[in-house]
């Protein structure tokens, strides 16, 4: 029994350091990409693919903030892996969605249901998924200027992101 119990342990310990390995990979992938001169549309591809490769969704997006403008738009905008360009650079005000909270804030927003969360504060839904249930948003910070929000959403009705994506997530961010 107590042989069985230590492999137990030892299989947990094999998960936790196999999943630190691949989360490190990818943390190495977005720095070494945001450290070379490569187009912003191969970059936010990039971001997405790692990004994805740990937090499984099928809703990613990345929104920028315009600091001078005031406004914020889709710089890259993923729906059940289609990459939806039409809607990229679309530009909307500051202060009517959970983006801007994220932005204003400087805080990570995690919500269970993201339509309902909207609703609640009576921000329109333009142009994500009505369905999204479980929602995440983080900023994107770089020294002292805000870049913007990255976010991902899930369908699923019971859908929830653990502490432990919400971490890498930020730590992506």
């Amino acid at each position: 029994e107590a042989t069985a119990h230590y492999m137990g342990m030892l299989a947990t310990v094999i998960n936790s350091l196999e999943r630190s390995i691949s989360e490190l990979e990818v943390l190495s992938q977005v720095s070494q990409a945001v450290n070379f001169t490569i187009e912003i549309s191969d970059l936010l591809e990039l971001i997405s693919a790692q990004t994805l490769k740990l937090v499984d969704a099928p809703y990613f997006y990345i929104v920028l903030y315009d600091e001078v403008g005031s406004y914020l738009y889709y710089a890259f905008f993923l729906e059940n892996d289609e990459r939806r360009t039409t809607i990229e650079n679309r530009k909307w005000e500051l202060g009517n969605d959970l983006y801007s909270e994220v932005v204003q804030t400087l805080q990570r927003k995690v919500v269970d249901d993201y339509a309902a969360a909207m609703s609640n504060n009576n921000y329109p839904i333009v142009h994500e998924n009505p369905y999204i249930k479980a929602w995440m948003a983080v900023p994107l910070i770089a020294g002292a200027r805000t870049l913007g929000v990255m976010a991902i959403g899930q369908a699923e009705p019971d859908s929830r992101f653990s502490q432990d994506q919400v971490k890498i997530f930020g730590d992506i961010s």
